[in-house]
Formats: structure tokens, C-alpha cells, sequence
């Protein structure tokens, strides 16, 4: 891990860049191209894996410009305390360059945007790509075809050019003969073939789709970084770029041996001259990477020409690519402020486009044109790397969650949209965590760690709510203020003709307007889902993330009609032991009886618990933790029921609560001693209501009557405990 920082800003713009991490060694010098070198010729370590060069050391790409798809959630994952709160911006560096040279470039731009909190996630979207690995699935028709609506014509592969092939070949050859070291500047024969450099480079380009599609449908959220989501980038930078904080992912070579600690090297065709796209690069990479200074190498044929050395802070001023980097600056905050006031909805996939040659950039989401699509199999990639991700968050704020109970409405809408994505079938161990998880979220603000308060807290009406009246105060100011410019940015932004947009920039002209599209950075979502004061809701709140909890763990049980019959043509195979074995064993069983009665085992339980569950298995483990959070929220409303004279009801939330954790203690080897500390409060809690229905025998009828209520919430839960256990608890006798 490497945390180090430079700063660097003029009267015009303020940057400073944070290394968290890095792959590559020390910059290294560089090699002085002599005059004359003939690039057509591969150096004799061509192609070889340098940590110099990073990723582009390993394929014939060079400095790649291809921006893999779910790089963004794999520099999230590694990264998590960032998100949702801390940066603003997680993407590739190519990305963000590209988006800042929308108003001067005529390409097209197609990214898949997501919104974590106030983070946006921002990856490629080669929307042909998809369209050609999807062919033969039949995936996706309903896109393709709203696709050529889009951009008027048949969809058709666009194939890159020799020339393009050509120019890669030249760079990656121009990279491996800067390396310092021997044999580097030795050229060998070229016998490499340019239809194998072009089939490797698609190679490269496409298997992510592949890999990731195959593994998709067993992946869990505890796994799915490691399929395809991994963080390939050879650094990850905390970057800020005025008031815009982003967390960046970059792969260019830097090397050493200028007048500066760092250089970064770039070669340029004689014959062309540069442009302002080509400045605007150069002068993001080298901020982005901490770079103060270019090497430009002039070749003309694959034959060097000359070289000259350029301060980063000189390249905005070069001849035929002057630009104004307080236009780059009003650029980035006019887009991000359109991205975040469009891109509202957690875990929708949006999708930023620009055709080829056109002003109008459009945002649409996927999400719901997928979901208003005919398709029966309808289905976005993106979407289980964005539940881990909204998971993984949730996990982290959990953490601070006591410190700070304001995380608590946010950590529950992270949680719920995440069990919104996932399939139950498919993922029932990463939905019933998720449900876990908001049970504890409530259960948290039931019972505060201080323990000479508890009893306190348990007896008293009501508890502290997750927002101060101060911070719901500031909350409303920002969402009024909010409103107000996504009100005012709607007017000036319509769809025009395309219903389907959430949102267009007319012209891309409008984004060198400063504060054309400029909003409250800070997104405080009006739906936004506070924690309620009343403790018997809070309880109801837990006890119905259990019931889903368990329904989740329950329908992944295999059951006893669920497994195959067995064989008669098959024998089963007879174990011998001698009778000195077995009589040792009935000894030792009857060790263990003695030592049962005498108090919990302290050994791992072998068999199956009576569903049909494995001891040390995920639902094994899950079930453990629901049954002691639903007893917990009973003997909560037990305690609040008897503090309003309420014993009827009092009686049945004890038992329902001494039931589940006899559930607990069938499924459990060895409770734990604050476990059986909890079990002597709810059975002394039982005892002080069975003496004031013996005080109270008169009221016997409107006590019985309480107690024979029950809700369907509660039946259910009593039929997942009856799996475990018999449930033997507590009846209505004085």
C-alpha cells in the first residue's frame, strides 16, 4: 500500500493527487532513443511482463485506452470506505478523460453510470460488444433493437483498421525499447504477423463477458469480486480536482531520469500534428498520476526523429492545442452535476450516450427498459456486481453504525434495494445476510452498548431516533435546495423527441457554460428511510426481516422428499468394527449423555439438525443468529407489554421469545454465556408476569384474550421454529 500525495494548482485550477495504491515498482529511468531507431522492429523484450509497464506489459495493446467493464466495482471493493459518502467519482482514468473531451471530440460515448449514495460509478459500455457476445443467447434483442431506433441505421460490428492495429504495434514497441535495461534497445527480426496481433487484441477485449456471463449464475456476493471484478489497475489515486473528489484506476507507464522524479513518455507521428483531444490527455494523465513532465518522441514511418521534454504545466499552451483549464474544470463539474441530479435511483443501471458525430447527450435507464421489455429472460450484467457493492457498503457503515446511528436510514435503502436485485433461488445465503443484517440495524438501536443503561432503555417508551431534530433540520434545507435545482435543471433539459431518456443535454456546448448544469454535489434522496421512534414497530421491523430471513434459509434446505431415491439395485456398503470398538463407543455415548444433563456440550454437533441442516454450514450459522434476534424483539415487546399492564400480551411475546430460543439452544452445541445470561432475564421477565396475573386473577378474561391473539407474522415464524424444534414454552396458567 502506498499513500503519498502531490499537489499542484495555478490561479486557474486546484489538483491534488493521493497514490492508494500501487503495483509498479519505483520509476525507473528511462532509455534515451537514439535518433534513426526503427520501431517496426520489436526490441528483444518485447512483449515480455514488465512491473514497469504494468498491464500494457503483458499484451501487444501498449498503453491500452480500452477501459475493462466493472473496473469501477472492482477499485470499490477494494476500497469500500470510500464509497457512498467520501468520493464522488470511481472510474478509469480513460473514462474520465473522455468524458471531458465530449464538447471538443465527435466520437461517441457510451458509459454504464451507477449510483452508490453520493458516489457514481462510471464504466465502458461497448454496447456492440454486448450486442455480439449476446447473439447467440439471444439476450438483449429488446436493447439492439431500441438501439437502431437510436442511432437510425442496422447495427452492424464496426472493425478497426490496419492503420489502427499498426499504430498500437509501434507504441507497444516504442514502450519496451524506453525500458533501462539490457537487451532492451537490441532489435530481432520482425516475424510477428499483424492478423495475430489484431486476433489477440479482441482476444483481450472480449473475454470479460464470457467469463463473467458463465460464472454469474453460481456466483454469491462473498465470491463475485473474484469472477471478473478484480482491480487490475496498476495504480488507484484518490484524485481532486477542484471541489470533485475521485477515486481513479490508471495503467500508464511512468519512468524516471528527467528533471523530475517522474516523466511519463509519448510518441507522436511527425505528420500529425497535435490537437487539442491529444493536450486535454496528456494533461489529465500526467495530473491524475502525479506526472510533472512529458517526453514526446516525434517518429516519422516507425523511424525516431527527435524528442523534447514538456512541463506538465506547459502543455495547455502548446501550439495548435491551446485550451483554458478553467473550461476542462467547468466541463467536469457541469457533468457531474447532470449525472447526479438524473442518476437518482440505487441500483439502476443508467446509460450515458453520445452518438458518433452529434452534439445531444442522452441518459436512459436500463433498468426500467428492461423491465418494461417483453423478454422472459431480461437480464443486465451489471446487476450482481452492484447488489455486492450496495452489500459490501451497507457491511461498512454497519460498522460506524453505533458510533453514528444517522447511517442507519441509509445502511437499511442500500439493504433493501440490494434484496431487491438478487434472485432468491439463485441467492438465498446473500439475502437472508442482507435480512440479518437489517434485523441487527433495529436491534442496535433497541439495545445501546452501555449496560447500566439498558434496563433503562428497555423499560422506557421510547429510545433515541437515528436523526438528531438538528439533522433532520439540515436534511430538509438540502433536499428543499435540491428540489429546487433538479426543478429548474429539468425545465432546461427535456427529452425533447425521445420519451425514453431520463435526461439530454441539448448541445454539448452547453457544458462549457461554468454552473450551466451546477447542483448541490451532496444527493440527500427524499426517500431516504429514517428509523421510527415507537418500539414496538421497531420490533415488528425486526421480527419481519427475520420471518424473510428464515424463509430464504428454508428454501434453500433440501428436504427429505427433495432428495433422490435411493437405488434397490445398488448395494449398500456394511462398515465392520470389532465388538472391543463398539463397546468403547457405547461408553463414550454414555459419557455424553451424563455430561448433556449436566450442562451444554462444548463439541460441534455431527448430525443434522432435524430440517435437515449441516452443522458449520452457511444456514446452519444464519438460522443461529435469526432465532436469538426474533427472541430478543419478543422479549422486548414482552418487557413493553408489561410496563403498560398489558400481561395477556406480555405472556405471549415471553413464550414466543422462550420458543425461539429453545429453537436456538436445537440448533445450538454450546450457547454462549451472554446467550444463557439473556435466557435467565427472559425466564425472571416470565416469572414477574405470571405473579401480576396471580395478583390480577380478576382481569383473567381480558388477560386470556390477549394472549390467545396471534398475528400471521408470528405463525409464521412459529412454523419455521417447529422445523428445528418442538417449541416448548410458556402457557397461560396463575
Amino acid at each position: 500500500m502506498q499513500d503519498s500525495a502531490v499537489c499542484s494548482g495555478s490561479s486557474e485550477i486546484k489538483s491534488r493527487a493521493v497514490v492508494k495504491y500501487s503495483a509498479a515498482p519505483p520509476p525507473t529511468s528511462y532509455a534515451l532513443l537514439q535518433e534513426k531507431t526503427d520501431l517496426k522492429l520489436p526490441p528483444a523484450n518485447w512483449l515480455r511482463e514488465n512491473p514497469q509497464l504494468g498491464s500494457a506489459g503483458t499484451t501487444i495493446l501498449g498503453s491500452s485506452s480500452k477501459s475493462k467493464p466493472f473496473s469501477s466495482f472492482g477499485m470499490a471493493y477494494d476500497f469500500i470506505d470510500c464509497i457512498g459518502d467520501d468520493v464522488d467519482v470511481v472510474s478509469d482514468s480513460e473514462n474520465i478523460k473522455k468524458l471531458l473531451k465530449i464538447p471538443f471530440s465527435k466520437s461517441h460515448v457510451s458509459m454504464a453510470v451507477h449510483r452508490v449514495g453520493r458516489t457514481l460509478l462510471l464504466d465502458e459500455l461497448d454496447i456492440q460488444e454486448l450486442f455480439m457476445k449476446s447473439s447467440q443467447t439471444g439476450d438483449w434483442t429488446w436493447l439492439k433493437e431500441f438501439y437502431q431506433r437510436l442511432i437510425d441505421q442496422k447495427w452492424q460490428r464496426k472493425k478497426k483498421s490496419k492503420e489502427h492495429w499498426y499504430q498500437r504495434a509501434i507504441l507497444s514497441k516504442f514502450l519496451y525499447y524506453s525500458i533501462n535495461g539490457n537487451g532492451a534497445e537490441e532489435a530481432v527480426p520482425d516475424n510477428s504477423n499483424e492478423g495475430d496481433v489484431k486476433n489477440g487484441a479482441e482476444e483481450f477485449s472480449y473475454s470479460w463477458l464470457a467469463s463473467f456471463m458463465s460464472t454469474q449464475s453460481d456466483a454469491e456476493v462473498s465470491d463475485a469480486p473474484k469472477e471478473g471484478l478484480r482491480n487490475d489497475f496498476v495504480r488507484n489515486i484518490r484524485w481532486t480536482f477542484e471541489d470533485i473528489h475521485m477515486l481513479v484506476g490508471s495503467n500508464m507507464p511512468i519512468f524516471g531520469g528527467g528533471r523530475y522524479p517522474a516523466v511519463s513518455l509519448r510518441l507522436r507521428d511527425s505528420n500529425k500534428p497535435i490537437n487539442i483531444l491529444t493536450g486535454i490527455d496528456y494533461w489529465l494523465d500526467n495530473l491524475m498520476c502525479n506526472v510533472p513532465e512529458l517526453v514526446m518522441y516525434f517518429h516519422t514511418d516507425g523511424i525516431v526523429q527527435k524528442y523534447e521534454t514538456i512541463k506538465t504545466e506547459d502543455i495547455p499552451h502548446l501550439e495548435n492545442s491551446t485550451f483554458s483549464t478553467k473550461v476542462v474544470k467547468d466541463i467536469a463539474q457541469n457533468i457531474l452535476s447532470f449525472l447526479k441530479s438524473n442518476c437518482t435511483k440505487e441500483g439502476h443501471t443508467y446509460w450515458l450516450f453520445k452518438a458518433s458525430g452529434s452534439d445531444i447527450v442522452k441518459l436512459y435507464d436500463l433498468t426500467t427498459l428492461c423491465e418494461e421489455a417483453e423478454e422472459e429472460k431480461c437480464q443486465i450484467p451489471f446487476t450482481l456486481p452492484v447488489a455486492v457493492l450496495l452489500y459490501k457498503v451497507a457491511g461498512n457503515l454497519m460498522l460506524k453504525a453505533r458510533q453514528n446511528r444517522k447511517h442507519y436510514g441509509t445502511i437499511r435503502k442500500l439493504l433493501l434495494n440490494c434484496v431487491e436485485l438478487l434472485d432468491q433461488e439463485r441467492h438465498p445465503q446473500n439475502i437472508a445476510s442482507a435480512y440479518c443484517m437489517l434485523s441487527e440495524l433495529f436491534l442496535l438501536d433497541l439495545a445501546p452498548e452501555d449496560s447500566k443503561d439498558e434496563g433503562q432503555s428497555l423499560q422506557s417508551g421510547s429510545s433515541e431516533d437515528s436523526y438528531s431534530d438538528e439533522d433532520r433540520e439540515e436534511e430538509e434545507e438540502e433536499l428543499t435546495e435540491n428540489r429546487a435545482d433538479n426543478t429548474s435543471f429539468s425545465s432546461r433539459s427535456s427529452p425533447q423527441d425521445d420519451n425514453n431518456a431520463v435526461a439530454v443535454i441539448p448541445s454539448v456546448g452547453e457544458l462549457l457554460v461554468p454552473d450551466r448544469y451546477r447542483s448541490t454535489h451532496q444527493i440527500r434522496p427524499s426517500d431516504t428511510l429514517p428509523i421510527s421512534q415507537d418500539k414496538e414497530e421497531k420490533c415488528r421491523h425486526v421480527l419481519s426481516y427475520v420471518l424473510k430471513g428464515l424463509k430464504a434459509v428454508d428454501s434453500s434446505v433440501k428436504q427429505e422428499s427433495d432428495l433422490p431415491a435411493a437405488d434397490p439395485n445398488t448395494p449398500i456398503p456394511l462398515k465392520y468394527e470389532d465388538r472391543d470398538a463398539i463397546g468403547a463407543c457405547a461408553s463414550e455415548k454414555g459419557t455424553c449423555l451424563l455430561l448433556e444433563r449436566a450442562g451444554p456440550m462444548q463439541v460441534d454437533q455431527k448430525h443434522p439438525t432435524r430440517s435437515g441442516m449441516i452443522p458449520g454450514s452457511w444456514q446452519h450459522h444464519m438460522k443461529l443468529q435469526l432465532f436469538l434476534k426474533a427472541s430478543k424483539a419478543y422479549y422486548v415487546l414482552s418487557d413493553a407489554a408489561s410496563n403498560l399492564l398489558k400481561y395477556g400480551q406480555a405472556l405471549r411475546y415471553i413464550k414466543l421469545s422462550l420458543q425461539c430460543y429453545d429453537a436456538y439452544c436445537s440448533v445450538s452445541s454450546a450457547p454462549q454465556l451472554q446467550v444463557l445470561h439473556f435466557h435467565s432475564q427472559c425466564l425472571s421477565l416470565c416469572g414477574d408476569i405470571q405473579l401480576m396475573l396471580a395478583q390480577n386473577a380478576s382481569n383473567r378474561a381480558a388477560y386470556l384474550e390477549e394472549y390467545s391473539y396471534q398475528t400471521k407474522e408470528d405463525q409464521e415464524i412459529l412454523h419455521s421454529l417447529h422445523r428445528e424444534s418442538s417449541c416448548q414454552g410458556q402457557s397461560l396458567k396463575t
